[in-house]
Protein backbone atom coordinates (compact mmCIF):
# COMPACT_ATOMS: atom_id res chain seq x y z
CA UNK A 1 0.00 0.00 0.00
CA UNK A 2 1.34 3.43 -0.90
CA UNK A 3 2.27 5.70 2.03
CA UNK A 4 2.11 8.85 -0.10
CA UNK A 5 0.10 11.73 1.28
CA UNK A 6 -1.43 14.25 -1.09
CA UNK A 7 -1.93 17.93 -0.41
CA UNK A 8 -5.28 19.38 -1.37
CA UNK A 9 -4.83 22.90 -2.70
CA UNK A 10 -7.40 25.50 -1.64
CA UNK A 11 -9.15 22.91 0.50
CA UNK A 12 -10.69 25.69 2.58
CA UNK A 13 -13.03 26.42 -0.32
CA UNK A 14 -14.81 23.15 0.37
CA UNK A 15 -16.22 24.69 3.56
CA UNK A 16 -18.22 27.24 1.53
CA UNK A 17 -21.57 26.44 -0.11
CA UNK A 18 -21.29 25.57 -3.79
CA UNK A 19 -24.10 26.59 -6.11
CA UNK A 20 -25.29 23.82 -8.39
CA UNK A 21 -25.04 24.61 -12.09
CA UNK A 22 -28.31 25.65 -13.66
CA UNK A 23 -30.13 23.00 -15.64
CA UNK A 24 -30.51 23.64 -19.33
CA UNK A 25 -34.03 23.63 -20.70
CA UNK A 26 -32.89 23.47 -24.30
CA UNK A 27 -32.50 26.32 -26.75
CA UNK A 28 -35.20 28.90 -27.08
CA UNK A 29 -37.87 27.89 -29.58
CA UNK A 30 -37.41 29.81 -32.84
CA UNK A 31 -41.16 30.29 -33.36
CA UNK A 32 -44.00 31.36 -31.11
CA UNK A 33 -47.03 29.10 -30.89
CA UNK A 34 -48.99 31.51 -33.10
CA UNK A 35 -46.21 31.57 -35.68
CA UNK A 36 -46.09 27.78 -35.69
CA UNK A 37 -49.83 27.63 -36.34
CA UNK A 38 -49.47 30.04 -39.24
CA UNK A 39 -46.47 28.26 -40.76
CA UNK A 40 -47.51 24.63 -40.30
CA UNK A 41 -51.29 24.77 -40.85
CA UNK A 42 -51.05 24.94 -44.68
CA UNK A 43 -48.37 22.22 -44.71
CA UNK A 44 -50.40 19.85 -42.55
CA UNK A 45 -53.61 20.56 -44.45
CA UNK A 46 -51.88 19.82 -47.78
CA UNK A 47 -50.31 16.63 -46.43
CA UNK A 48 -53.61 15.41 -44.96
CA UNK A 49 -55.38 16.14 -48.25
CA UNK A 50 -52.77 14.22 -50.24
CA UNK A 51 -53.04 11.22 -47.89
CA UNK A 52 -56.84 11.34 -48.04
CA UNK A 53 -56.58 10.95 -51.82
CA UNK A 54 -54.89 7.55 -51.44
CA UNK A 55 -57.08 4.50 -52.13
CA UNK A 56 -58.48 2.78 -49.07
CA UNK A 57 -56.56 -0.41 -49.82
CA UNK A 58 -53.30 1.57 -49.58
CA UNK A 59 -54.21 2.57 -46.02
CA UNK A 60 -55.17 -0.57 -44.06
CA UNK A 61 -57.50 0.30 -41.18
CA UNK A 62 -57.13 3.92 -42.37
CA UNK A 63 -53.43 3.98 -41.36
CA UNK A 64 -50.84 5.97 -43.28
CA UNK A 65 -47.53 7.78 -42.67
CA UNK A 66 -46.72 11.48 -42.53
CA UNK A 67 -43.30 13.17 -42.47
CA UNK A 68 -42.33 15.71 -39.79
CA UNK A 69 -38.98 17.51 -40.07
CA UNK A 70 -37.55 18.90 -36.86
CA UNK A 71 -35.91 22.30 -36.50
CA UNK A 72 -32.10 21.84 -36.55
CA UNK A 73 -31.78 23.28 -33.03
CA UNK A 74 -34.19 20.66 -31.64
CA UNK A 75 -32.82 17.34 -32.88
CA UNK A 76 -31.35 16.03 -29.61
CA UNK A 77 -33.07 12.93 -28.23
CA UNK A 78 -34.07 14.81 -25.08
CA UNK A 79 -36.02 17.27 -27.25
CA UNK A 80 -38.02 14.60 -29.07
CA UNK A 81 -41.66 15.82 -29.49
CA UNK A 82 -43.10 12.67 -27.93
CA UNK A 83 -45.91 14.51 -26.12
CA UNK A 84 -47.13 16.08 -29.36
CA UNK A 85 -46.96 12.73 -31.15
CA UNK A 86 -49.02 11.07 -28.42
CA UNK A 87 -51.52 13.92 -28.36
CA UNK A 88 -52.58 13.04 -31.92
CA UNK A 89 -52.35 9.26 -31.46
CA UNK A 90 -49.39 8.86 -33.78
CA UNK A 91 -46.34 6.61 -33.44
CA UNK A 92 -42.87 6.95 -34.87
CA UNK A 93 -41.94 4.15 -37.26
CA UNK A 94 -38.64 5.52 -38.50
CA UNK A 95 -36.47 8.54 -39.18
CA UNK A 96 -33.62 9.65 -41.39
CA UNK A 97 -31.06 12.45 -41.32
CA UNK A 98 -31.71 15.43 -43.60
CA UNK A 99 -30.23 18.87 -44.15
CA UNK A 100 -32.55 21.86 -43.94
CA UNK A 101 -32.26 25.63 -43.91
CA UNK A 102 -34.74 26.74 -41.23
CA UNK A 103 -36.89 29.77 -41.79
CA UNK A 104 -35.57 31.17 -38.53
CA UNK A 105 -33.32 30.25 -35.63
CA UNK A 106 -32.09 31.80 -32.39
CA UNK A 107 -28.43 32.12 -33.35
CA UNK A 108 -26.98 35.50 -34.25
CA UNK A 109 -26.13 34.56 -37.83
CA UNK A 110 -28.59 34.02 -40.68
CA UNK A 111 -29.95 30.45 -40.99
CA UNK A 112 -27.80 28.10 -43.07
CA UNK A 113 -28.21 24.54 -44.29
CA UNK A 114 -27.92 22.42 -41.15
CA UNK A 115 -28.27 18.77 -40.09
CA UNK A 116 -31.72 17.80 -38.87
CA UNK A 117 -33.99 14.75 -38.63
CA UNK A 118 -37.12 13.74 -40.50
CA UNK A 119 -39.55 11.62 -38.49
CA UNK A 120 -41.94 9.15 -40.10
CA UNK A 121 -45.14 9.09 -38.05
CA UNK A 122 -47.84 6.48 -38.56
CA UNK A 123 -51.47 7.01 -37.64
CA UNK A 124 -55.02 7.10 -38.88
CA UNK A 125 -56.01 9.60 -41.52
CA UNK A 126 -58.89 10.64 -39.30
CA UNK A 127 -56.42 11.66 -36.58
CA UNK A 128 -54.32 13.59 -39.09
CA UNK A 129 -57.44 15.46 -40.19
CA UNK A 130 -58.23 16.22 -36.55
CA UNK A 131 -54.69 17.53 -36.01
CA UNK A 132 -55.01 19.67 -39.13
CA UNK A 133 -58.37 21.09 -38.00
CA UNK A 134 -56.97 21.87 -34.55
CA UNK A 135 -53.97 23.59 -36.10
CA UNK A 136 -56.17 25.70 -38.35
CA UNK A 137 -58.45 26.60 -35.43
CA UNK A 138 -55.39 27.39 -33.27
CA UNK A 139 -56.72 25.41 -30.33
CA UNK A 140 -55.15 26.58 -27.06
CA UNK A 141 -54.38 23.05 -25.80
CA UNK A 142 -52.01 22.21 -28.66
CA UNK A 143 -48.82 20.78 -27.17
CA UNK A 144 -46.07 23.40 -27.12
CA UNK A 145 -43.66 20.95 -28.79
CA UNK A 146 -45.23 21.93 -32.13
CA UNK A 147 -42.84 24.91 -32.00
CA UNK A 148 -39.94 22.49 -32.58
CA UNK A 149 -41.21 21.43 -36.02
CA UNK A 150 -39.77 23.01 -39.16
CA UNK A 151 -42.01 21.36 -41.77
CA UNK A 152 -44.71 18.73 -42.34
CA UNK A 153 -45.31 16.84 -45.58
CA UNK A 154 -46.71 13.69 -47.14
CA UNK A 155 -44.14 11.14 -48.36
CA UNK A 156 -43.35 11.31 -52.07
CA UNK A 157 -43.06 8.00 -54.00
CA UNK A 158 -39.87 9.10 -55.78
CA UNK A 159 -38.19 9.59 -52.40
CA UNK A 160 -39.05 6.07 -51.26
CA UNK A 161 -38.18 4.05 -54.38
CA UNK A 162 -34.71 2.56 -54.87
CA UNK A 163 -34.69 1.19 -58.42
CA UNK A 164 -30.94 1.04 -59.00
CA UNK A 165 -31.40 2.95 -62.24
CA UNK A 166 -33.94 0.52 -63.73
CA UNK A 167 -36.87 2.11 -65.53
CA UNK A 168 -38.74 -1.07 -66.44
CA UNK A 169 -41.56 -2.25 -64.20
CA UNK A 170 -40.66 -5.93 -64.62
CA UNK A 171 -38.63 -8.08 -62.26
CA UNK A 172 -38.60 -8.71 -58.53
CA UNK A 173 -38.61 -5.94 -55.94
CA UNK A 174 -38.01 -6.00 -52.21
CA UNK A 175 -40.60 -4.10 -50.16
CA UNK A 176 -39.83 -2.84 -46.64
CA UNK A 177 -42.82 -2.39 -44.33
CA UNK A 178 -42.88 -0.79 -40.90
CA UNK A 179 -44.55 -3.72 -39.18
CA UNK A 180 -43.26 -5.66 -36.21
CA UNK A 181 -43.77 -9.37 -35.56
CA UNK A 182 -46.49 -8.52 -33.02
CA UNK A 183 -50.01 -9.68 -33.81
CA UNK A 184 -51.29 -6.12 -33.59
CA UNK A 185 -49.29 -5.27 -36.72
CA UNK A 186 -50.63 -8.16 -38.81
CA UNK A 187 -53.10 -5.80 -40.49
CA UNK A 188 -50.19 -3.93 -42.10
CA UNK A 189 -48.77 -7.03 -43.81
CA UNK A 190 -52.20 -8.30 -44.78
CA UNK A 191 -53.17 -4.88 -46.07
CA UNK A 192 -50.03 -4.69 -48.20
CA UNK A 193 -50.73 -8.11 -49.71
CA UNK A 194 -54.29 -7.11 -50.62
CA UNK A 195 -53.18 -3.78 -52.09
CA UNK A 196 -50.39 -5.37 -54.17
CA UNK A 197 -52.80 -7.95 -55.55
CA UNK A 198 -55.30 -5.22 -56.45
CA UNK A 199 -52.59 -3.67 -58.64
CA UNK A 200 -51.93 -6.96 -60.44
CA UNK A 201 -48.78 -7.95 -58.52
CA UNK A 202 -48.15 -11.26 -56.76
CA UNK A 203 -46.35 -10.69 -53.45
CA UNK A 204 -44.20 -13.66 -52.41
CA UNK A 205 -45.26 -13.86 -48.79
CA UNK A 206 -43.27 -17.08 -48.21
CA UNK A 207 -40.11 -14.94 -48.27
CA UNK A 208 -41.40 -12.61 -45.56
CA UNK A 209 -38.80 -11.72 -42.95
CA UNK A 210 -39.72 -9.79 -39.83
CA UNK A 211 -37.11 -8.25 -37.58
CA UNK A 212 -37.45 -7.37 -33.92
Amino acid sequence: MSDKRFLLGYGERLTDPVAAPGGGGGPEEPYTLGESFGRLSPMLAGAAQALDALPSLACPLDHTVIEVTLHPQWVAKSYHPQQLIRQWRLRQVGSRPVSVRPERWTRQSDPVLSPSARLFLAGRRTDLRAWSSAMTARVPDMDNQVRRIESISAPLPQERLRTGGRTSGTGIAEIVLHASADKEDDFIVQGFEAFAQSLGYEPVMDCLFQGL
